[in-house]
């Protein structure tokens, strides 16, 4: 063993005496030394969050009106003091030169442009603003004689009395990335703790891989190219070779040595970085360290391919160029790869499902919306076809109007001034309640699907109103919907939604504000209950009461006559306040499934919320969330994959026996209480709880893209070499396996999957050619008569 210590010894060393280790080694510590000042500054701060502001649509008509001279004195206060060139922009929305709408980050700036006027408040705009009792002193001193901070928050209580409704009260929570100490940006739009999973699941990926995977490991591989050709210099390998050693041994002990050189460059650097982001930042991240192996790892494989063709041509420059065309080969493959998989795995994946009679409609991820057509046996796209309109919402059906409805984001159009907005649209399909009382896989469904107008047929497409500003989440209510927004709860009214869809387009408040006088949404809460976001909202019909899930706290909204819902006092839940969840209810429970603490559940009698100790059930995260009209069981599709069964109390998590396990989307439970399955991206499966047996399996033909996909991309990827695999498993052990989530939206949930192929794949796949590349080594090396 003595001698191949030796070896590795003298190949380090022979790496070492380049001096490019030490080179190395002083660039990794003046980098570490300048990226140590950096920092997360944390606080308060009076400008205006972009989170706090309720509507950009109702923010931007009234900057327009303000433009026309036609808004209230405080707002033309205030836009008459704001930044130039943001004015210009707002006004070039009217003349048409500019892009359809401005950014809410655009607009916030423009309010916050204000807040260091001295001469904003007169007491003509603001006639009231001196009789509060928080404004009375600020106002009795002229402003230029009041401190920075003092001018802020008076001028930032000021535009709260000129948008009333429209911006958020109070001053929020900030960080700042701070440099030395000093503040060196604008206030981020996230609180430390929300900034932590972008950090670890972007930027520090972001910073990896470039920084090691591709100029580390490239450095690596020129320092340690020439290791092998030099032992075929004159003299050299004999001197080896005379000692009681193998040459198999030999080579190995080379490529060890090898691999030491880049090891003590990355366990520096990369430990290093664990302790700077965690003394800078308090982000204790040991998943920083666990990858240092899996460096080394990635290293191995371009090393195998220097160290094979260095035997081969016994040249150093030889050896890189070859190893880089192994690098380009590998990369092209798996981009091919990755893009394929994201158009046909990730963006035709179900997200949604409705069933209508005994025929199945889908969304994607992609908002395309499919009907499957049993006498084809294949998904009919509907709808829109090719145009690329993205459903958001839906669909969902309306029985007394027999109709399917969805909502999209439509561009609409006022003079020069455009906006997007998410307008409701409905197909008249009075076909679909007649199969209602129809055997599934009668005749009737044949000549239907052969009518001038298919279920799916754009013919049947109707447009229906604008969707309430700031809308989260849209659920079927009592023959109609209903809409949580920002602003409260609201009803789909649909008599007065087709008497206001002519007049709507001819106003300004109907296209671009028209959100607090939307007559077809009217608001069925409070006006002063405002929820705030992440929130979901479900529907108990039994107890005719809402139960919504907002920012960490469960609210019941009770029903007071036939249009009006008062909140009752809020249920803390104990988990964040930024959680994502999804909340469903039965007769008796309520279950709400969070991307933090796994499964609440809360008696619907004694609005006490208790976590569900069943072991796993802490360490879900949620991708759908249903419940059995029939007998309350609780469906969970979870972000790996798993189909979970919950009971109609919440005292149980059983996992479903499925082949296709780890491969589910979403699911929807019929009357019947049947189970349909998405899984395998667009396939549908029909599962009997009480039987446990698969009752029926929708599988559309492959398309020619799909064939491609599965055909031949995806086996050469699995057969070829894959270093970039590894970049699942360093993002597994960054992230601790979850999925990144960085928005305010439950839906969000909805995509957020966890790794579609196995995270350590390429670990054991890259380790089989690693073996294989040594085995060819070691295989030529005895084939040499040297």
């Amino acid at each position: 063993m003595r001698p191949y210590l030796a070896i590795i010894r003298d190949s380090f060393v022979e790496a070492a005496q380049s001096r490019v280790l030490w080179v190395l080694l002083l660039a990794w510590l003046i980098i570490l030394a300048a990226i140590a000042p950096f920092s997360l500054i944390e606080g308060t701060t009076i400008e205006i969050q972009i989170d706090q502001i309720r509507s950009r649509s109702d923010l931007m008509a009234i900057l327009v009106a303000a433009a026309d001279e036609k808004a209230t004195p405080a707002q033309q206060a205030v836009w008459d003091f704001m930044d130039p060139s943001i004015k210009q922009r707002v006004s070039d929305r009217k003349t048409n030169k500019g892009p359809g709408h401005l950014p809410m980050g655009v607009l916030v700036e423009g309010l916050n442009s204000v807040l260091d006027e001295p001469d904003l408040y007169t007491e003509k705009a603001w006639p009231t603003a001196a009789r509060r009792s928080y404004l009375k002193d600020l106002l009795a001193v002229d402003g230029k004689e009041l401190s920075s901070t003092e001018l802020q928050r008076r001028n930032r209580e000021l535009l709260e009395l000129a948008f009333p409704t429209l911006i958020r009260s109070g001053e929020s929570d900030a960080s700042w990335i701070g440099y030395a100490g000093i503040s060196v940006s604008d206030p981020l739009p996230w609180k430390k703790k929300q900034i932590r999973p972008f950090f670890e699941g972007l930027v520090l990926q972001a910073i990896f891989k470039i920084g090691l995977g591709v100029v580390g490991i490239f450095i690596g591989i020129v320092v340690t190219s020439s290791m092998i050709p030099d032992l075929f210099q004159i003299g050299s390998l004999h001197l080896l070779l005379s000692k009681p050693i193998s040459r198999t041994w030999l080579l190995i002990a080379k490529f060890v040595g090898g691999t030491c050189f880049f090891f003590i460059n990355v366990a520096f650097l990369l430990t290093g970085f664990y302790l700077l982001v965690g003394i800078r930042l308090g982000f204790w991240n040991y998943g920083i360290l666990l990858c240092i192996p899996v460096f080394v790892f990635v290293f191995m494989i371009y090393y195998s391919v220097s160290m094979l063709t260095g035997l081969i041509w016994r040249n150093a420059i030889v050896s890189i160029v070859l190893t880089i065309l192994f690098w380009g080969v590998c990369t092209t493959v798996g981009i091919t790869y990755g893009v394929m998989q994201g158009f046909v795995e990730v963006m035709q994946e179900t997200s949604s499902i409705t069933q209508v009679g005994d025929t199945i409609w889908t969304s994607t991820n992609n908002g395309q919306m499919r009907m499957w057509d049993s006498t084809e046996g294949k998904w009919q796209e509907a709808f829109g076809k090719g145009q690329g309109r993205d459903v958001v919402y839906g669909p969902f059906w309306i029985e007394q109007e027999q109709a399917l409805y969805f909502a999209r984001p439509k561009r609409i159009e006022f003079g020069g001034l455009q906006t997007e907005d998410i307008r409701l649209q409905y197909a008249s399909i009075p076909e679909l309640s007649t199969q209602k009382s129809e055997a599934p896989g009668s005749d009737s469904k044949k000549e239907k699907s052969s009518s001038d107008k298919p279920w799916w047929s754009d013919k049947r497409l109707d447009s229906g109103p604008i969707l309430p500003a700031r809308t989260r989440r849209i659920i079927p209510w009592e023959g109609s919907l209903a809409v949580l927004t920002d602003r409260g709860l609201h009803c789909l009214d649909l008599e007065a939604a087709k008497a206001s869809e002519s007049k709507e387009s001819k106003s300004l408040i109907g296209q671009l504000l028209g959100r607090p006088t939307n007559v077809a949404f009217p608001i069925l809460t409070p006006e002063d209950w405002y929820p705030e976001p992440p929130m979901d909202i479900c529907y108990s019909t039994s107890r005719k009461a809402f139960y919504v899930y907002s920012k960490g706290q469960f609210i019941q909204l009770k029903q007071v006559d036939d249009q009006k819902y008062e909140p009752e006092p809020a249920v803390d839940l104990g988990i964040p306040s930024d959680s994502l969840a999804f909340i469903a209810c039965n007769q008796s429970t309520c279950l709400v499934a969070s991307n933090r603490n796994g499964l609440m559940k809360i008696s619907l009698d004694e609005k006490e919320a208790k976590a569900i100790a069943v072991p796993g059930a802490e360490e879900l995260i949620p991708r759908d969330l249903q419940v059995s009209p029939n007998d309350g069981t609780f469906a969970l599709v979870d972000s790996k994959g798993n189909l979970w069964s919950i009971d109609s109390n919440g005292n149980s998590l059983q996992k479903i026996d499925l082949p296709f396990q780890g491969k589910i989307s979403s699911v929807a439970i019929d009357e019947t209480n049947t189970w349909i399955i998405a899984h395998h991206n667009n396939q549908i499966a029909r599962w009997n709880p009480e039987s446990r047996k698969r009752e029926q399996s929708l599988k559309p033909p492959y398309s020619w893209v799909e064939r491609i996909y599965y055909g031949i991309v995806r086996p050469l990827y699995f057969v070829n070499p894959k270093p970039a695999a590894v970049d699942s498993a360093i993002q597994r052990l960054l992230t601790d396996g979850k999925p990144l989530m960085l928005g305010r939206e439950a839906a969000e949930l909805k995509t957020a999957s966890g790794a579609r192929d196995d995270p350590w794949f390429g670990i054991w796949s890259n380790a089989l050619f690693i073996l294989i590349m040594l085995g060819l080594g070691c295989w030529y090396m005895h084939r040499q008569d040297l």
